[in-house]
């Protein structure tokens, strides 16, 4: 079977344990998953608790926080765009409405084709 694989692009704070979980789970189904996000701190509210084999199926990468110090969405269209072509990469607002909020910069999806 084909291993496909997936980047994961998190801010973990906000998403714990959800997309350590989520990770787990994609590697059981033959994704291999990859997670960028901030750094964890010290602080422990922003501590994750992963599942037990998540390191062993996962691989999570940080970067720096001073990434994420302006508009996210631009940041991570630059970060593509050094990688792959700009035809290939689309970035879609969702409606407020389709999942119950106005949350601003959570309300996208970024979509690659490869």
């Amino acid at each position: 079977m084909e291993v496909k694989k997936v980047l994961i692009i998190a801010n973990l704070f906000h998403a714990s344990p959800r997309i350590p979980i989520l990770a787990k789970y994609l590697s059981d189904f033959g994704w291999e998953p990859t997670i960028l996000t901030v750094p964890t701190t010290e602080d422990p509210r922003s501590q994750l608790v992963f599942p037990a084999d998540f390191k062993e199926k996962t691989m999570a990468r940080s970067f720096p926080r001073s990434f994420y110090k302006n508009h996210w969405i631009h940041n991570y269209k630059l970060l593509f765009n050094k990688f792959i072509s700009e035809d290939n990469i689309k970035f879609t607002k969702i409606d407020s409405g389709l999942w119950g909020g106005d949350w601003g910069e959570y309300g996208n999806i970024i979509e690659i084709r490869i």
